[in-house]
């Protein structure tokens, strides 16, 4: 089972709430683990969520993992994205210190900077719920919440995946699955360089607008500062018993 179809998700606001609030406070779910790699390489990250999902996948009663991360600048191809969509040459992101990543998540092609926290959920939905489009909303209500407890509303967009404010995308989701253990997940842009996104078209989404938290409340936030917050909200939504960062 791998793959993720965007169209099976509920766009509608908030469609997701009572779904979460109803979610098996640890017992069934089990518990989650979570860490924040601070800023580091794509291929570091990576590398973590691959222990990880092999961890939960061999031993079956592993705890649910979440990896935090902040990322060095790149550009990154999900499975199915389409390579016209990498608007910049690779002499051209060479120049700018960054490079083009092949990866197995869903999507099409993003921009991963500074400033942006990435969320990994490592997830074995066989002892939560095999609900692939249920786990996708869950993973979007998380940054709904995340967004909110900044101070940024946020809401879904029907028939675009991912999470939007009234200016444009803040966050985008890519996911995979793997003998119904999930693995990647969520970008939030917390506070990057927005230009970024001019290397690309964003989810293939041509003329989107991308925001940040930054943009929408006029201040400098640091992805750092909403590891905590995006931890608390994914206890929230999927019913884990409190979290703490390792």
């Amino acid at each position: 089972m791998e793959g993720f179809d965007p169209a099976a998700i509920d766009s509608r606001p908030g469609a997701c709430v009572a779904e979460a609030a109803a979610m098996p406070r640890s017992g069934r779910g089990g518990s989650c683990a979570a860490e924040f790699l601070g800023r580091v390489p794509y291929e570091t990250a990576d590398a973590a969520q691959r222990r990880a999902l092999g961890e939960i996948k061999r031993s079956g009663g592993s705890p649910h993992r979440l990896i935090l991360w902040e990322p060095e600048p790149v550009v990154t191809l999900g499975r199915r994205a389409d390579p016209r969509h990498v608007l910049a040459s690779g002499e051209a992101l060479a120049g700018l210190g960054m490079r083009l990543i092949h990866t197995d998540r869903g999507g099409d092609v993003t921009y991963h900077g500074p400033g942006q926290l990435v969320a990994y959920f490592v997830f074995d939905l066989g002892r939560m719920e095999r609900d692939i489009a249920r786990h996708a909303r869950r993973v979007e209500e998380v940054a709904i919440r995340l967004l909110g407890d900044l101070g940024v509303e946020a809401f879904r967009v029907p028939g675009k995946p991912g999470v939007w404010t009234a200016g444009g995308k803040i966050a985008s989701i890519g996911l995979s699955f793997s003998r119904w253990v999930s693995y990647h997940g969520l970008a939030v842009n917390i506070g990057p360089d927005l230009r970024g996104f001019s290397l690309v078209v964003p989810c293939g989404l041509a003329g989107v607008a991308m925001r940040s938290a930054s943009v929408e409340l006029g201040r400098p936030i640091g992805a750092e500062e909403a590891a905590g917050p995006l931890a608390r909200a994914v206890a929230e939504v999927f019913g884990f018993d409190g979290m703490r960062i390792h």
